[in-house]
């Protein structure tokens, strides 16, 4: 392949149940704040007890980069208008 796989980063998504806010972290700085989604794993309890618990926990994260994480980035994802819904 003639790209080195930097250039993918942006088209891969995560969510953000990472199980540690250093994991959340890593992923928002390797593939940035707009490829990080919340994750719940709803109905299985095999994660957070209150989902974005973590993400609510990391404090170098502004309230936009909560709001992007939360909601925005999955609305933005799923072609969207945050207006439907607010």
């Amino acid at each position: 392949n003639a790209f080195p796989p930097t250039e993918y980063l942006g088209r891969i998504y995560v969510d953000s149940l990472l199980h540690s806010t250093d994991s959340i972290l890593l992923a928002k700085n390797v593939l940035g704040e707009d490829q990080v989604m919340l994750g719940s794993d709803f109905p299985f309890l095999l994660g957070e007890d209150i989902p974005g618990a973590l993400i609510e926990g990391c404090s170098s994260f502004t309230n936009e980069i909560k709001q992007k994480i939360f909601y925005k980035n999955a609305l933005r994802f799923l072609n969207l208008n945050e207006n439907l819904f607010f």
